[in-house]
């Protein structure tokens, strides 16, 4: 069956694009902005490519603290070549339960 996530799934990972846990290579980091919560607000955030797939990861901060302590650095660029396990998981934002994606040492 065909969903409309397949005809419009996007550039970057959504915790629905996650049928199972899944192991990646980081191939490049970089920085960039997105619109912030307020009007005329922007936020820079670390986006992320890899090797194995053509989609990429928009790194919140929890990630990108985990990402930070798998690979023992805190310079983006110093990530590239590391291999990450990404999950589908839940969180709380604006008082919901969603869906979210974690990043975890792989196993």
């Amino acid at each position: 069956m065909t969903t409309i996530d397949d005809i419009y799934g996007g550039k970057f990972l959504k915790a629905g694009d996650l049928q199972k846990p899944v192991k990646l290579t980081i191939k490049a980091a970089r920085v960039e902005q997105f619109p912030g919560r307020s009007e005329g607000e922007v936020r820079d955030k670390v986006v992320l490519t890899f090797n194995d797939i053509e989609k990429e990861l928009v790194v919140n901060a929890t990630n990108a603290a985990r990402i930070s302590e798998i690979t023992n650095t805190k310079v983006i660029e110093d990530w590239v070549g590391t291999t990450i396990m990404l999950v589908k998981d839940k969180t709380k934002f604006a008082g919901n339960i969603v869906d979210t994606i974690a990043v975890m040492a792989p196993v």
